[in-house]
């Protein structure tokens, strides 16, 4: 897992109009889970086929500098 960003109040607010696709009871579940999670991180996770360790090490290197370079200084 590698953290990429934090969820942000327009997030939540652009939830406020989030339907779902089928209107059942996961949708809603959904719905409740993300209220108040503004400030938790995002992340991206990173999986490989066995053997592969090192492609998916590259790749969470990757992903960690974009999402620094694209945060900014903190």
């Amino acid at each position: 897992m590698v953290p990429v960003t934090a969820v942000t109040l327009q997030d939540e607010e652009e939830l406020a109009f989030y339907k779902g696709y089928y209107g059942d009871s996961s949708d809603k579940s959904f719905w409740e889970a993300v209220q108040g999670s503004v400030g938790l991180p995002v992340a991206v996770q990173c999986v490989a086929l066995p053997w592969e360790e090192e492609l998916c090490l590259r790749f969470m290197k990757e992903a960690e500098t974009l999402a620094k370079n694209h945060r900014g200084p903190e």
